[in-house]
């Protein structure tokens, strides 16, 4: 009988996690082991991964600002307005006109919350600009949906299988009623080493069952990369975004391309993001 195994975790746990003090007592850790390079991991060695998890990938921070801030400038122009005394933006034609009510409001109805699970999982040739692509795409939809009143978890998994037996590891990038934080985000949706250091290291913490079956270890390929079952309960109430496969990368060739494909992928799904950058 097909044996599902599950480890998901909250960015606090997943933080301490990666802690030295969690290091298991063994020698057999692709996390440590697996030689850096700029296709694997953006040279990127396992303490220098552990650290952009918790503080963020700061060198990328300006690439999703830029893209977050083009998401908003398009979705302001669809926005409803009402001018009051107080407001979020100043109306200069009404100010220098001595109105009182020169402030600007803008109108962004509430809608249904969206729990959005997007795979890291990715194969060992897969090139990590386009990744980093796929990550400012996928975080400038979070903020179009937040811009438009809509309430986002997201969440990142590794999904990977072993004959019959599957195993899936998640972490909580991005809470309910919390704003993007640019330099995590890049990290945990962008950057390689997000699962071929931090994700690793979580697998060789399981019981060393789990991990002769799935190959948590140097050598053993850490699983085969899949996605969950179409109709799957794991996959009730939440937004699915497939890993990509190596086939489908050029998908992501620039942001504006990744932004479209990640736009589409949800709209499939019954989110539409109503812009277009």
């Amino acid at each position: 009988m097909p044996d599902t195994h599950t480890l998901d975790l909250t960015m606090e746990e997943a933080i301490e996690r990666l802690q030295p003090g969690r290091r298991p007592e063994r020698n057999d850790l692709a996390s440590v082991n697996n030689s850096s390079g700029r296709e694997w991991d953006l040279n990127t060695p396992f303490e220098k991964a552990a650290e952009l998890a918790e503080f963020g990938w700061r060198e990328h921070i300006a690439d999703v600002e830029a893209y977050l801030h083009k998401v908003k400038d398009v979705l302001r122009e669809s926005w409803g307005t009402e001018l009051d005394v107080c407001g979020e933006a100043v109306d200069i034609g009404a100010f220098l006109e001595g109105v009182p009510e020169c402030m600007l409001s803008f109108s962004v109805p509430q809608t249904k919350a969206v729990r959005l699970v997007a795979a890291i999982t990715a194969r060992c040739d897969a090139d990590a600009p386009r990744l980093l692509n796929r990550g400012i795409a996928i975080a400038a939809a979070v903020y179009a949906l937040q811009c438009t009143g809509t309430p986002v978890s997201l969440v990142v998994g590794d999904w990977v299988s072993e004959g019959s037996n599957r195993f899936r590891n998640t972490v909580e990038v991005n809470p309910y009623g919390d704003y993007i934080d640019a330099g995590r985000i890049a990290f945990w949706l962008a950057h390689p080493a997000a699962l071929r250091r931090c994700m690793f290291r979580f697998q060789e913490q399981e019981p060393d069952n789990v991990r002769r079956t799935f190959g948590f270890h140097s050598g053993g390929g850490y699983g085969k990369p899949t996605d969950p079952p179409p109709n799957s309960e794991e996959l009730e109430g939440v937004v699915y975004i497939p890993f990509p496969e190596t086939s489908g990368l050029s998908a992501y060739e620039t942001p504006e391309r990744a932004f479209k494909t990640i736009a589409e992928i949800l709209a499939s799904k019954g989110v539409t993001l109503n812009v277009k950058v």
